[in-house]
């Protein structure tokens, strides 16, 4: 007589393991939304120990079951920005992180951007058809790297001002830190790139209605997070620290002109942009013929250049007519040793 088998449970040990597993991921689903909720509040109360209000009337977290998803509409800001006091209205945000991921956070930023000097006349107004910030690290103070990407950007003195202040088609920021030290400073790795750009005061400049392009990259040195707010609170211990701005590559091109550089640039004593960038020019006859610069004297001065030991263009650069170092000393810019006339302000 054959020994009776007992029944191989097999159903419910999975529906018990799904159900174990549903569980544990709801409950890592849970502890993940009470850290984004948690490290929202902690940014929040860093900008505000720099005077930086932000309020949220209307925020949500979701994303259940993957992600993290945290959005805002009409979040609200309040504080100082370079040398006032404004206030101001995004249209909203959407934060948004993968749960096996949570370090990679890719914020939708949604026009308009709207700012107004409390108690002044100045305005700023923004609009874009797409913004997106992609964050990497952990917030709110340590930041692996970052880029900011966003096309049909519009930028206005003020809602509905003409013509704006500035246009891009396309406009990419990218940030990385690349050294910190013991005082807290380090060194940011920046690029940029524009396509499409018009600027009225440029083109009012140039003679030109060309759109502009630009592709830049290069470091910010000595960048120190201290607690400053206005301008000279941020600038002044950058300086004293020997903060430069390194140009690795500069290309910026408007029509028939272009110009590439490299070099280092920084603040005099009296805040006004200081230091050389080896250049080379294409296409300046019509620009410099335009400011009553002397092109003879420029063509004379990028040969003495060569011959005296001028930087070589570096292995990107695109070719070009004329190079010639561009010195920015004492409040004057210069084109090798020619004065351009152009009086240089300082920034603060």
């Amino acid at each position: 007589m054959q020994a009776e088998r007992r029944p191989v449970r097999v159903v419910p040990m999975l529906g018990l393991s799904l159900l174990l597993f549903l569980g544990g991921w709801t409950a890592l689903w849970v502890f993940a939304r009470y850290e984004a909720v948690a490290t929202f509040a902690r940014w929040r109360a860093n900008e505000r120990s720099f005077g930086r209000a932000w309020t949220c009337p209307d925020e949500h977290v979701g994303g259940f079951p993957l992600g993290i998803v945290l959005s805002c509409d009409h979040p609200t800001f309040k504080g100082p920005v370079a040398d006032g006091l404004f206030q101001g209205e995004l249209g909203g945000l959407k934060a948004d992180a993968r749960l096996y991921f949570p370090t990679n956070v890719a914020v939708t930023l949604a026009g308009p951007l709207r700012m107004q000097e409390v108690g002044g006349p100045r305005q700023l107004d923004a609009a874009w058809t797409s913004g997106l910030l992609t964050l990497r690290g952990s917030l709110p103070g340590d930041l692996d790297r970052g880029q900011l990407d966003m096309t049909g950007l519009s930028v206005g003195a003020g809602q509905g001002a003409t013509p704006p202040l500035g246009q891009a088609d396309r406009l990419t920021l990218g940030f990385k830190p690349v050294e910190r030290s013991a005082d807290v400073r380090m060194d940011l790795e920046t690029t940029v790139a524009a396509e499409g750009a018009r600027i009225p005061t440029l083109d009012a400049a140039f003679a030109s209605s060309d759109p502009l392009s630009l592709r830049f990259s290069g470091f910010l040195t000595q960048l120190g997070f201290t607690g400053g707010i206005t301008l000279p609170e941020v600038l002044d211990p950058w300086v004293a620290a020997g903060g430069q701005l390194h140009v690795q590559s500069l290309i910026v091109t408007k029509g028939a002109f272009q110009v590439d550089a490299a070099g280092r640039l920084g603040l005099d004593e009296e805040h006004r942009p200081q230091g050389r960038l080896d250049a080379g020019f294409s296409g300046l006859a019509p620009v410099a013929a335009r400011f009553g610069i002397p092109l003879g004297a420029l063509q004379v001065g990028g040969l003495l250049s060569g011959l005296l030991g001028g930087a070589a263009a570096s292995s990107d650069a695109p070719p070009a007519d004329l190079r010639l170092p561009v010195i920015a000393k004492d409040g004057r810019l210069k084109l090798g040793q020619v004065d351009t006339g152009v009086r240089l302000l300082p920034l603060y």
